[in-house]
């Protein structure tokens, strides 16, 4: 194994575990700003 395929190898690794997280929390974002979102109508309403 060369250090550039260590390299490229470690970069989709991380890449992937990065991707995994951005959609988890942007799911967890979507969750949790739904409530607030509902709420902000009713007290408009």
């Amino acid at each position: 194994m060369s250090i550039a395929s260590c390299l490229v190898a470690f970069y989709f690794k991380v890449r992937s575990v990065l991707l995994r997280a951005i959609t988890f929390y942007i799911g967890v974002l979507k969750i949790e700003a739904r409530p607030a979102y509902n709420r902000t109508l009713v007290n408009m309403v």
